[in-house]
Protein backbone atom coordinates (compact mmCIF):
# COMPACT_ATOMS: atom_id res chain seq x y z
CA UNK A 1 0.00 0.00 0.00
CA UNK A 2 1.50 3.29 -1.07
CA UNK A 3 1.37 6.29 1.24
CA UNK A 4 -1.05 9.08 0.46
CA UNK A 5 0.81 11.93 -1.20
CA UNK A 6 0.99 15.07 0.86
CA UNK A 7 0.57 17.32 -2.14
CA UNK A 8 -1.74 16.12 -4.88
CA UNK A 9 -1.42 17.36 -8.42
CA UNK A 10 -4.20 19.46 -9.91
CA UNK A 11 -5.20 16.59 -12.17
CA UNK A 12 -5.51 14.22 -9.21
CA UNK A 13 -7.61 16.73 -7.29
CA UNK A 14 -9.99 17.19 -10.23
CA UNK A 15 -10.28 13.40 -10.65
CA UNK A 16 -11.03 13.07 -6.95
CA UNK A 17 -13.61 15.86 -7.15
CA UNK A 18 -15.24 14.14 -10.14
CA UNK A 19 -15.40 10.86 -8.26
CA UNK A 20 -16.91 12.47 -5.19
CA UNK A 21 -19.47 14.34 -7.27
CA UNK A 22 -20.37 11.09 -9.04
CA UNK A 23 -20.86 9.14 -5.81
CA UNK A 24 -22.86 11.88 -4.09
CA UNK A 25 -24.87 12.95 -7.16
CA UNK A 26 -25.84 9.48 -8.37
CA UNK A 27 -26.57 8.39 -4.81
CA UNK A 28 -28.82 11.36 -4.29
CA UNK A 29 -30.56 10.76 -7.64
CA UNK A 30 -31.13 7.09 -6.73
CA UNK A 31 -32.54 8.08 -3.34
CA UNK A 32 -34.93 10.57 -4.95
CA UNK A 33 -35.98 7.97 -7.55
CA UNK A 34 -36.77 5.39 -4.87
CA UNK A 35 -38.55 7.72 -2.47
CA UNK A 36 -40.47 9.90 -4.95
CA UNK A 37 -44.00 8.91 -5.72
CA UNK A 38 -45.14 8.77 -9.32
CA UNK A 39 -47.23 11.83 -10.05
CA UNK A 40 -50.83 11.22 -11.15
CA UNK A 41 -52.00 12.37 -14.54
CA UNK A 42 -53.44 15.84 -14.68
CA UNK A 43 -57.06 16.01 -13.55
CA UNK A 44 -57.75 19.09 -15.68
CA UNK A 45 -59.96 18.26 -18.68
CA UNK A 46 -58.33 18.68 -22.06
CA UNK A 47 -61.07 21.05 -23.26
CA UNK A 48 -60.31 23.46 -20.41
CA UNK A 49 -56.61 23.44 -21.29
CA UNK A 50 -57.42 24.26 -24.91
CA UNK A 51 -59.56 27.20 -23.82
CA UNK A 52 -56.77 28.52 -21.56
CA UNK A 53 -54.21 28.19 -24.35
CA UNK A 54 -56.51 30.02 -26.75
CA UNK A 55 -57.07 32.84 -24.23
CA UNK A 56 -53.33 33.12 -23.61
CA UNK A 57 -52.72 33.29 -27.35
CA UNK A 58 -55.32 36.04 -27.74
CA UNK A 59 -53.74 38.12 -24.98
CA UNK A 60 -50.03 37.50 -25.46
CA UNK A 61 -49.63 35.92 -28.86
CA UNK A 62 -47.89 32.71 -29.88
CA UNK A 63 -44.73 33.68 -28.01
CA UNK A 64 -46.65 33.78 -24.72
CA UNK A 65 -48.03 30.30 -25.41
CA UNK A 66 -44.59 28.88 -26.14
CA UNK A 67 -43.10 30.65 -23.10
CA UNK A 68 -45.83 29.15 -20.90
CA UNK A 69 -45.12 25.67 -22.31
CA UNK A 70 -41.39 26.09 -21.70
CA UNK A 71 -42.03 27.29 -18.17
CA UNK A 72 -44.35 24.34 -17.45
CA UNK A 73 -41.77 21.90 -18.82
CA UNK A 74 -38.98 23.46 -16.75
CA UNK A 75 -41.13 23.42 -13.60
CA UNK A 76 -41.83 19.73 -14.19
CA UNK A 77 -38.12 18.88 -14.05
CA UNK A 78 -37.99 19.56 -10.32
CA UNK A 79 -40.79 17.26 -9.13
CA UNK A 80 -40.96 13.52 -8.48
CA UNK A 81 -38.95 11.06 -10.52
CA UNK A 82 -38.16 13.71 -13.11
CA UNK A 83 -36.08 15.36 -10.38
CA UNK A 84 -34.01 12.17 -10.10
CA UNK A 85 -33.35 12.17 -13.84
CA UNK A 86 -32.48 15.87 -13.72
CA UNK A 87 -30.01 15.24 -10.88
CA UNK A 88 -28.40 12.37 -12.79
CA UNK A 89 -27.96 14.53 -15.90
CA UNK A 90 -26.50 17.43 -13.92
CA UNK A 91 -24.17 15.01 -12.11
CA UNK A 92 -23.00 13.55 -15.42
CA UNK A 93 -22.24 17.00 -16.84
CA UNK A 94 -20.27 18.03 -13.73
CA UNK A 95 -18.31 14.74 -13.62
CA UNK A 96 -17.42 15.00 -17.32
CA UNK A 97 -16.32 18.61 -16.80
CA UNK A 98 -14.10 17.59 -13.85
CA UNK A 99 -12.52 14.77 -15.85
CA UNK A 100 -11.97 17.07 -18.83
CA UNK A 101 -10.25 19.68 -16.66
CA UNK A 102 -8.20 16.88 -15.05
CA UNK A 103 -7.02 15.73 -18.47
CA UNK A 104 -5.99 19.28 -19.34
CA UNK A 105 -4.27 19.79 -15.98
CA UNK A 106 -2.34 16.54 -16.40
CA UNK A 107 -0.73 17.54 -19.68
CA UNK A 108 2.85 18.66 -19.86
CA UNK A 109 3.23 22.35 -20.68
CA UNK A 110 4.36 23.12 -24.19
CA UNK A 111 7.69 24.89 -24.43
CA UNK A 112 7.33 27.54 -27.12
CA UNK A 113 11.06 27.72 -27.82
CA UNK A 114 11.38 24.04 -28.76
CA UNK A 115 8.35 24.14 -31.06
CA UNK A 116 9.58 27.23 -32.91
CA UNK A 117 13.06 25.79 -33.51
CA UNK A 118 14.98 28.37 -31.47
Amino acid sequence: MSPIPLRWSAAARFRLAGGLVAVIGYGWAAWVWVTAAELPASAVPLQRLKVEVRQLEMIGGKFAVEAARLSAWFDGLWVGRDLAVTLAVITTVIVLACLWVASIAGREPIDDQTTRGF
